[in-house]
């Protein structure tokens, strides 16, 4: 049975693509689209965003992300959560890799991962799970069609020293390790711990795009400083040149020195980081997470849940995706226009051709 938390209403697919409903019962007509009504909503399904995509010329993203602070309570694991749940609402297949010894992000989905129930990237890195030989395939966990997760459990906490003791390059070790699943997936997704060590280190030398949260106090600061001290590093190191977005999470307009924060990051060297997007302060969805409900349950309704839409969107560049179909439309436009041209030319000079012919 499809889950309503994990589809679009007609109404935000209206608002991404800039369509009325009028287009959109046209579009979906014309594409042989289906809307698929679930309760009293009309939605459309994961699957279906996904082919409306390549109806309308569009490529999906293609990346591989981390969230990572070194700073913990920054709302890392739910920015994971919230954002990589939409992007898969929005038609990308993701993965979220769960490196996290904790396993929030694994158990905010509600699935339990206590050692030895579910192999992690860890038995996945060994390659053997309760004595069987393990792929990283046999390690997934399907939540929806679009979305899928890699536990991790108490576990983990080996993994950064047997990931030490032996000679990986840091650089190439996930890329290695995930080149067997690249193609099934357009979003894969590390949720690392709060600290600087080898594996957050080879999360990040693999990714395009290091997602830095940030909350409205100087510790978050000191940490975001640490952080991309980090990235600098693997830079030199390894050569690598991930886009980094600094996310002010858990924004509270109340308070003033919020404000103090966003302004101080917007006039310094990270000020080219800055997401345009932040995330408002939510009680709700700290409690979702908290008890394992979904925080994109159409119940639950709020500014936080439509920051989180809005960087979802930023994050697979659907600003863009209105641009695209108008640049295909205006060069259809162009080309039939050259085509009528053409042919009035044509039949022109097969006209003048008969003119002064002589029959004999």
């Amino acid at each position: 049975m499809i889950d309503l938390c994990y589809t679009t209403s007609i109404k935000e697919f209206s608002e991404i693509f800039n369509m009325s409903p009028q287009e959109i019962h046209d579009f979906f007509s014309d594409n042989q689209l289906e809307q698929t009504r679930i309760g009293n909503s009309i939605r459309v399904t994961p699957e279906t965003f996904e082919l409306a995509l390549k109806a309308k010329n569009i490529k999906k993203s293609k990346m591989i992300l981390t969230s990572s602070c070194v700073k913990g309570g920054v709302g890392k694991t739910t920015l994971t959560h919230g954002l990589s749940a939409k992007i898969s609402c929005l038609g990308h297949k993701t993965l979220m890799i769960d490196l996290d010894q904790q396993a929030n992000l694994t158990s905010s989905f509600g699935i339990d991962s206590s050692m030895g129930s579910i192999p992690s990237i860890l038995d996945v890195y060994r390659g053997h799970f309760q004595g069987k030989k393990i792929s990283i395939t046999d390690a997934i966990v399907n939540i929806t069609s679009h979305l899928a997760i890699i536990p991790a459990n108490l576990e983990m906490a080996s993994f950064e020293s047997e990931f030490s003791s032996k000679t990986e390059n840091v650089g190439t070790f996930f890329k290695k390790l995930l080149k067997p699943i690249q193609e099934q997936f357009d979003i894969i997704w590390f949720d690392c711990p709060p600290a600087l060590g080898k594996i957050t280190s080879a999360a990040q030398a693999s990714s395009n795009l290091i997602i830095i949260p940030i909350n409205s106090d100087k510790f978050s600061i000191d940490g975001l400083d640490l952080t991309i001290d980090s990235i600098v590093t693997l830079h030199k190191n390894f050569e690598v040149n991930p886009e980094v977005k600094i996310v002010v999470n858990k924004f509270d307009s109340r308070q003033k020195l919020g404000f103090q924060i966003v302004s101080y990051i917007s006039q310094n060297e990270y000020k080219d980081y800055l997401s345009n997007n932040y995330i408002s302060v939510s009680k709700q969805i700290d409690n979702c997470i908290a008890s394992k409900t979904n925080i994109w349950d159409p119940r639950f309704k709020g500014p936080a849940q439509d920051d989180l839409k809005n960087l979802s969107l930023e994050i697979v560049g659907a600003d863009k995706w209105v641009a695209v179909e108008l640049s295909l439309s205006e060069n259809n436009d162009l080309n039939n226009n050259l085509n009528n041209n053409l042919n009035n030319n044509l039949t022109q000079q097969s006209d003048n051709s008969f003119i002064g012919v002589t029959h004999v």
